[in-house]
């Protein structure tokens, strides 16, 4: 198991941080969910295997969005939350939001934005008709994460007295 201390960006972690973070296992992002555990009928869409094939287990400028761990369990979990079949495959980090396809026969099938939890109970945050769909949505949340990322970059270094 590949540990946070054997990747390259590891030495920039805060020495803070770093006693928590060094030694924490790194888990591999499941893709897909067995086939004998996928609700009946469901297929994946070939533009979600197309992506897949295209950019490995990395959402490609979508942050905070990444494919997620334990996808077979989670659809397990969310399908008996939301009492309709879904299949996980990826998660906003640190948004509070899980992309999911619905789990019916089609050959494309909605996806499904999820906030399991969410303090009032669960919620479903969009419907979109496909994956590709999903992708545009998801473009757009990643290019207003990263708005806010600099804007508050900007004001922290308008603020910070210079040297």
């Amino acid at each position: 198991m590949t540990k946070v201390r054997d990747l390259p960006w590891a030495k920039n972690i805060p020495p803070d941080l770093a006693p928590f973070m060094l030694d924490a296992e790194v888990h591999e992002a499941e893709i897909c969910i067995p086939a004998d555990e996928i609700p009946k009928g469901f297929s994946y869409p070939k533009s979600y295997i197309q992506y897949i094939e295209n950019n490995g287990t990395k959402m490609c400028n979508l942050k905070p969005w990444g494919l997620t761990c334990n996808i077979a369990e989670s659809s397990v979990e969310y399908s008996k939350i939301y009492n309709r079949p879904l299949v996980v495959f990826a998660q906003a980090f640190h948004e509070d939001m899980i992309a999911c396809f619905e789990g019916i026969a089609s050959s494309e099938p909605r996806v499904i934005i999820i906030d399991p939890w969410r303090a009032e109970g669960p919620d479903v945050v969009d419907e979109l008709p496909n994956f590709e769909a999903w992708l545009g949505w998801a473009m757009e949340q990643a290019t207003e994460h990263e708005n806010v990322r600099l804007a508050l970059l900007q004001k922290s270094a308008i603020g910070s007295p210079r040297n």
